[in-house]
This record gives C-alpha cells, sequence and structure tokens, in this order.
C-alpha cells in the first residue's frame, strides 16, 4: 500500500502455524530507494523487529541494503550488502538464533529442529570473482530426535577455492578436518591440488 512517500506491508498467515508481518517505509531520493523504517514479524515462538532504519536501492546493475539488523530479545540477524559495477560488499551477522524459535510455517515442527547458532560473514570481490570469508557455528543442535549436535566451521573461499577448518560432534563422535578444495564439482582439472585431512 502507496500514499504520498509512504509504503506499507502487510501479510498474514492463520492457523495452525500463525504469523503476522507489517512493514513500514517510504520513498527515497531516487525511484529506485527505499527506507525501512519499521518492519515486525510475529508469530507464537518469537518476535522480531527492525532495530533501527534500513536502506535499500536497485536498479540496473545496483543493488544495496543498509543497516539491516532484525532482533527477537538476545537473537540478531543483521546484513549490509551492496553490488555495484565497481564490485561486491557485504556482511551477514547471526547472532544466537534459536532455530527452535523459527516460524512454524517455514521449519515443520516433525522435523525437531533446534540449537543456537551464530554467522559472521564477509563478502567482497566481484560477481565474477567473489570472495567470502565465513565462521559458523551451532551448539545444542538437535534434528528428528538427535541431540547435542555442533559444528564449528571457519572457512575462506577465493579464486573457486574453499579452504578452511571444519569441526562436528554428535551421534557420539567427534570429527575436525581441514580442507582446501575446488568449489566447482566436478572437477574440471585433474591435477587441481586437494587437501582433506
Amino acid at each position: 500500500h502507496a500514499v504520498g512517500p509512504r509504503l506499507s506491508v502487510t501479510g498474514l498467515t492463520t492457523a495452525p502455524f500463525p504469523l503476522t508481518l507489517a512493514v513500514r517505509g517510504r520513498r527515497g531520493p531516487s525511484p529506485s530507494s527505499v527506507t525501512i523504517d519499521a518492519l515486525d514479524l510475529h508469530y507464537p515462538e518469537a518476535r522480531w523487529s527492525l532495530s533501527r532504519s534500513a536502506r535499500l536501492e536497485f536498479g540496473e546493475g545496483l543493488f544495496a541494503l543498509e543497516g539491516f539488523a532484525l532482533r527477537a530479545g538476545p537473537e540478531l540477524i543483521a546484513a549490509d550488502l551492496s553490488q555495484t559495477p565497481h564490485g561486491l560488499h557485504g556482511r551477514l551477522t547471526v547472532e544466537k538464533v534459536d532455530l527452535g524459535r523459527l516460524p512454524r510455517v517455514f521449519v515443520p515442527p516433525a522435523l525437531g529442529v533446534g540449537g543456537v547458532v551464530d554467522l559472521d560473514a564477509h563478502l567482497a570481490g566481484s560477481a565474477a570473482d567473489p570472495r567470502l570469508d565465513a565462521k559458523l557455528s551451532l551448539a545444542g543442535g538437535r534434528f528428528r530426535g538427535y541431540r547435542d549436535l555442533s559444528l564449528a566451521l571457519d572457512a575462506h573461499y577465493a579464486a573457486a577455492r574453499a579452504r578452511g577448518h571444519l569441526h562436528v560432534r554428535g551421534l557420539g563422535t567427534a570429527l575436525s578436518t581441514r580442507f582446501d578444495l575446488p568449489a566447482a564439482w566436478p572437477i574440471r582439472d585433474r591435477h587441481a591440488p586437494l587437501l582433506l585431512d
């Protein structure tokens, strides 16, 4: 819904998985920019709200999302991302997000999903040659009756290769590995170095 420069979007789902979404914003100085002043996502397990205004800009060869920070108590999902003809820049932060409190309309209860996720990811480079650094962790993971699952990943992607360290624990065992692998499969260059130990 738009009235002058003001914009609003609302949506809802009903039982068995009720969810409401309300977004308020305003047009920016250019036709391709929008300021998001409020975003509220409410469902039985949690209520997420935008902690500050965020800016969205889009157009030919351009996309930018700045200052996006969605909170539910101690949980946080934040993003800053820009893609221009000059390159990619971005950061995605996930802090203390409880998978067991995600909307049931998206994550069916029968899956028994749970655990706390943290993510810190940085994006750079260009669309043709992106670079990514990411640290991901899962603590107290649950899935279909399995419990106490954990994961810790420290990864770097550049020049079509993925490098890093991975540690996983669950089902009474633990695995730690270091990897340096081509990101494209099947491997086109049979002489490309591989490391998995």
